[in-house]
């Protein structure tokens, strides 16, 4: 009974392996030491193939997965090194893919008896492998080429995932920045990080439909960058938010250009002041009773017309900066300060008395006096007025300072001529080779001649000034030109042979210049013609122009010049000579010779 028993059980075993067997998915062979198939069940898996031929046969015969080599069975290589061999993935010829797993049975000693080999069909795995990896790769590429910095927070985990894009576009590397929520927040700008916040509690409390907010977030060196930050939360069936992800889009570029698009709509390009539109604007804002006494102030800037008639706009510009720059450090910061026009400056003084205002004048004024270092001194002509009553009309306070800044224009007109013909020749001293000795000089030669050639009063006076003034055209001429030791080139003798026109036209800009201004355009003509800048020929060249031609002449050839070494007095009188009737008039020169003019220059 009991062998019956056995017969059973070992019955009922081989059913259950075999319905294991059955169910399994795949080919599963059993290969015996001499590498031959002594159980497959290859034929349910693979129809119109007969079980009886496989059976008995070498395994590596029937081993689709062998490309080239019998020695590429995984059942030889089983039996020669005596351990498993699992899932490897194998291409077949028919481009399915298969999974191979093949297992060592041994007995007591260890020495492998049989080889089980299971070969899965994973073509449909592969397939779908291959198809999430390209989602993945696409992406990828969507993510990190659109330029946009991606973030996903896991909100009840407190888990956050970085792109690395999201990363570099602050400065940071994959392994800077923890993965946690801090790490975003602690980096927003302290003045945007309450309203960031607000704006995302709220969108998790279902307030608002999405999360999109511009603000500011800290780069690894320190500065700030403006990014466009967009989110969108996922909830819980009880309405809890569970997650959120965002991006983030670098806006800095289109922030500075806003910025400055801003800034020139209130401000004054040239000089940073504020312009006109805002000044009215701040009228509008500050005309009230609450900030009485107002006060305005209203400028006009002194000489800017002669500074680019000289120096050219460039340098008129370099004033006007100046000017601005002087009215900011004499006002207070809650004065309103703009560029009114092209020379005019305005400022709006709230809850400022008349004798403030008129302190504030006087800072500007002086500040403009104190300036040494500019080449014209600048210079503003100023009128204040205050309002004290709320029924005072704006319009007439604007009058009332335009009239008194108009009054001291024409009052200082004098004082303001002086001070730039001052600053002219200091100028013309320091940065030429002229000398306050050279002008001496030339006014005591200029006052012996003019004697000799019974000059009138007034004669000699414009005389004067000319041998001070008729070289002021130099002061528009660069260094390199005027202190070149060497000969000019032809482009540098057509930059100097500009002066004289130059120094007519700075004449002519003032009072008290305008009168010597044709002296100083032709003091370089030639009594043959080939002067400049006319080619005036005899004495169609004014008078004192030929007389100063001489006694310049005679003084640059007698003192030494950084492009010459001085002559004698009687080698400079021979050289008058020698060009009496080509270059100077010749009567003028006889007259000069018959002076002795060393003698007067020695005492």
């Amino acid at each position: 009974m009991r062998l019956l028993s056995y017969k059973q059980e070992s019955r009922q075993l081989d059913q259950i392996l075999q319905s294991v067997i059955d169910v399994f998915p795949g080919d599963l062979s059993v290969i015996d030491p001499d590498y031959n198939i002594i159980y497959s069940n290859v034929e349910p898996r693979n129809p119109g193939i007969d079980k009886a031929n496989i059976i008995g046969e070498k395994c590596y015969r029937y081993c689709n997965y062998i490309q080239k080599s019998p020695e590429e069975c995984y059942a030889k290589q089983v039996y020669r090194k005596g351990e498993a061999i699992l899932r490897q993935q194998v291409q077949l010829k028919n481009d399915k893919w298969v999974e191979i797993n093949c297992l060592p049975i041994k007995n007591e000693n260890g020495k492998v008896q049989l080889v089980v080999e299971f070969i899965s069909d994973i073509s449909l795995y592969k397939e779908t492998e291959a198809s999430l990896k390209e989602s993945e790769e696409r992406w990828h590429l969507a993510l990190e080429g659109n330029n946009d910095g991606i973030w996903d927070w896991n909100i009840r985990t407190n888990e956050v995932f970085f792109s690395e894009r999201w990363k570099t576009m602050l400065g940071y590397s994959n392994d800077e920045l923890p993965g946690v929520f801090s790490s975003f927040s602690g980096l927003v700008h302290p003045a945007d990080i309450g309203v960031v916040m607000k704006g995302i509690h709220d969108h998790m409390r279902q307030k608002t439909p999405h999360f999109s907010m511009e603000y500011r977030i800290r780069c690894k060196e320190g500065q700030y960058k403006w990014v466009l930050g967009r989110a969108q939360a996922t909830w819980d069936n009880e309405g809890n938010a569970i997650r959120m992800t965002g991006s983030h889009t670098d806006i800095t570029e289109r922030k500075i250009r806003e910025q400055e698009i801003n800034y020139l709509t209130f401000h004054d390009k040239l000089t940073g002041l504020y312009n006109r539109a805002f000044f009215e604007d701040a009228i509008e804002r500050l005309n009230t009773e609450r900030m009485l006494p107002l006060s305005l102030i209203i400028g006009d800037v002194n000489g800017l017309k002669v500074t680019n008639d000289i120096f050219g706009h460039h340098m008129g510009d370099e004033l006007l900066k100046k000017i601005a720059e002087i009215l900011k450090k004499s006002c207070r910061k809650e004065d309103v300060i703009a560029r009114w026009g092209g020379d005019e400056f305005a400022i709006l003084l709230p809850k400022t008395a008349e004798k403030v205002t008129l302190d504030i004048c006087r800072r500007i004024t002086e500040a403009c006096e104190n300036n040494q270092e500019e080449i014209i001194k600048p210079s503003i002509s100023l009128g204040a007025a205050t309002k004290v009553r709320i029924s005072h009309r704006f319009n007439e306070l604007i009058k009332e300072a335009e009239d008194l800044m108009y009054r001291h224009k024409l009052l200082e007109s004098q004082s303001n001529q002086s001070v730039l013909i001052s600053s002219l020749e200091k100028t013309l001293f320091e940065r030429s080779t002229e000398t306050e000795e050279h002008a001496q000089r030339m006014k005591i030669m200029g006052f012996r001649l003019g004697k000799e050639l019974n000059l009138t009063a007034a004669e000699q006076d414009a005389l004067s000034l000319l041998c001070v003034l008729h070289d002021i055209g130099k002061i528009a001429i660069t260094d390199s030109i005027l202190k070149k030791a060497g000969s000019l080139s032809s482009e540098e003798w057509h930059q100097m042979k500009k002066h004289p026109e130059i120094g007519y036209r700075i004449a002519k800009s003032s009072n008290k210049l305008e009168h010597i201004a044709e002296f100083i355009l032709f003091h370089h003509e030639r009594w043959d013609g080939g002067g400049y800048p006319k080619g005036l020929k005899g004495e169609e060249t004014p008078r004192l122009s030929r007389l100063l031609a001489i006694i310049d002449a005679y003084d640059v050839m007698t003192h030494e010049r950084v492009y010459k070494q001085p002559r004698t007095h009687k080698e400079s009188i021979k050289e008058l000579k020698r060009c009496a009737g080509t270059q100077f008039d010749p009567d003028m020169v006889k007259a000069f010779v018959k002076l002795d003019i060393h003698k007067y220059l020695q005492d």
